[in-house]
């Protein structure tokens, strides 16, 4: 699942990064370019990266958020100048373009779920624990939402989408290129990287950088028969399918005091069945409390945010499974329940005696 959401969201990053490419290469040097071509271009280039890993990445990383840093700040003190701080306070959407907010919310913690969900992935080169949660909370509670800020305003003061012409001064457009290449390069490369890792968790016979090209390639056609149009569908569906992962992630945190060690790793059966109970029952829940015009079923709303209505769901679920579990292991002379464990009947029993 997550494989195919992170394939999924990759290939709408490259096609918005190829037609951004289209727009800008014939609005300011009037040059016309192939957006399928393009496409193919910058897909190869971003697989390349995914497919040799992180350290690629990180140094990627290292040119993009500096320009990117420096971009905003200069498109908002560029505003401060203008005065446009009064029409950003006052502004209101066109009632045909409005969202609701539930559907405004789902489609903003689609993004931060995803990010939570891959987290691991990242988690697993910091230094300690201490850095680990450093950096996610640093990220998710402040640097993630003061850019979704930081860009919403500059959209709104220029009334335009295409917030990157901002970014720079007057007479250097060409800067414009470089600071969308590193910048979409970097964030969508750790899209192809975590679906890279969640597809070897399922394929372990086949290795990490091949399935990074693979799901690049697939993730090129999906860019290819335009599925960023669907992106506001596609981010609804992908809170909904994804969000409850981290419900029972959460759930299953609570409580452990240590850090899992290998040799539980090599116990842990191929199917844990009330994990996936707990992922169906949340995603099934946000199904239902999700719109019909967002592609849901619409039958009752709980807190008015499908994404959140599916973490919530999922938690619930597994937390009632872990209690059962508990008290079915401290019972005297009981054999634990093989669904709840995940184990088969024969193991129970071997543990029981």
């Amino acid at each position: 699942l997550l494989a195919m959401g992170m394939t999924g969201w990759w290939g709408v990053q490259t096609e918005l990064f190829a037609n951004a490419v289209v727009q800008l290469a014939n609005h300011f040097f009037h040059i016309t370019i192939s957006r399928e071509i393009m496409i193919v271009i910058g897909g190869a280039a971003m697989i390349v990266t995914a497919a040799l890993g992180i350290r690629a990445i990180g140094r990627l990383s290292y040119l993009a958020v500096p320009l990117l840093t420096a971009g905003l700040i200069y498109a908002l003190i560029s505003l401060g100048r203008a005065g446009n701080l009064t029409s950003i306070i006052h502004y209101h959407p066109a009632t045909s373009s409005a969202l609701s907010w539930g559907a405004a919310a789902a489609i903003v913690a689609s993004g931060f779920i995803v990010g939570a969900s891959m987290n691991p992935d990242y988690a697993r080169f910091a230094i300690n624990k201490k850095h680990a949660f450093g950096y996610a909370f640093t990220d998710y509670a402040f640097i993630y939402p003061l850019l979704l800020i930081a860009s919403g305003v500059i959209a709104i003061s220029f009334n335009t989408k295409e917030i990157m012409v901002h970014l720079v001064p007057p007479g250097y457009t060409w800067l414009v290129f470089v600071m969308m290449m590193f910048a979409t390069w970097a964030a969508n490369d750790c899209n192809l990287y975590s679906s890279s890792l969640s597809l070897a968790a399922v394929l372990p016979k086949l290795q990490r950088s091949h399935l990074a090209i693979l799901a690049g390639v697939f993730g090129i056609y999906l860019a290819e028969i335009h599925v960023a149009e669907h992106m506001v569908s596609f981010l609804t569906l992908l809170g909904i399918l994804i969000s409850p992962i981290s419900g029972v992630f959460i759930i299953n945190a609570i409580g452990r005091k240590h850090p899992i060690l290998f040799e539980e790793l090599s116990q842990i059966p191929d199917w844990r069945f009330a994990q996936l109970i707990a992922w169906f029952s949340g995603a099934l829940l946000g199904y239902m409390t999700t719109p019909k015009n967002d592609l849901g079923l619409g039958l009752f709303k709980l807190t008015t945010v499908p994404t959140l209505d599916a973490v919530i769901g999922s938690a619930c679920v597994m937390l009632a499974i872990k209690i059962i579990e508990n008290r079915t292991m401290r019972a005297p002379n009981t054999v634990p329940n093989a669904l709840i464990t995940g184990r088969s009947y024969a193991s129970a029993l071997d543990e029981s005696e």
